[in-house]
C-alpha cells in the first residue's frame, strides 16, 4: 500500500503484512497475537486524538484505499474458506458421489467445489438464510407497512 499510495503514506509506514504480531497479546501470552488484515485497517481507518494521520485525509484517494483493502480482506476470507474445508465438513456434501449415483459417468464438467460457509457475506448460504429469517419474521410480525433508515455522521 505505501507504494501504490505515497501521497497517503509519505513516511513509508509499515503496512500490513502476514505474521504481523499485536505485541500487547504477545507479552499477554494470549492464544492469538496476529493481526488479521480487517483488524488492521479497522484500526488505521479510526480517528486518533493522540496522532493526526494522513490516510484519514485523503479524499478520493482514500476512498480507492478502502475498496483495495476490502478487495484485499475479501481475498483473505475465501482463501481461508479454500484452504479450510475440512472444518467447514465440506465432505458432507458429496457432490461427486451424488453425480456418478445419478449415472452421469462424465466427471470432467464437475469439477473441485469449494463450499463457502453460510457466515460469508454475499454468499448464496449467506443470502438464503437471510432470506428465511426475513420470512420468518414476516410470518412472526405480520408484513411490515413502513421502510426507515437513519444514517449516522460522528462528525
Amino acid at each position: 500500500m505505501p507504494l501504490q499510495y505515497p501521497v497517503l503514506f509519505p513516511y513509508g509506514e509499515d503496512e500490513w503484512h502476514r505474521g504481523l504480531h499485536n505485541l500487547g497479546t504477545l507479552r499477554k501470552k494470549q492464544k492469538r497475537c496476529v493481526v488479521t488484515m480487517r483488524e488492521f485497517f479497522a484500526y488505521r481507518l479510526q480517528q486518533q486524538k493522540d496522532k493526526r494521520t494522513n490516510i484519514l485525509e485523503g479524499g478520493k484517494i482514500l476512498q480507492e484505499l478502502i475498496v483495495d483493502a476490502y478487495g484485499g480482506i475479501e481475498e483473505q476470507r475465501l482463501r481461508w474458506a479454500r484452504n479450510n474445508q475440512r472444518q467447514l465438513r465440506a465432505d458432507l456434501y458429496q457432490g461427486l458421489c451424488d453425480v456418478l449415483q445419478s449415472g452421469d459417468t462424465n466427471t470432467s464438467s464437475v469439477g473441485k467445489k469449494i463450499i463457502l460457509p453460510s457466515s460469508f457475506k454475499g454468499g448464496p448460504r449467506y443470502m438464503l438464510q437471510n432470506y428465511q429469517d426475513a420470512m420468518a419474521i414476516c410470518s412472526w410480525a405480520g408484513v411490515p407497512d413502513l421502510f426507515i433508515t437513519f444514517t449516522c455522521n460522528p462528525n
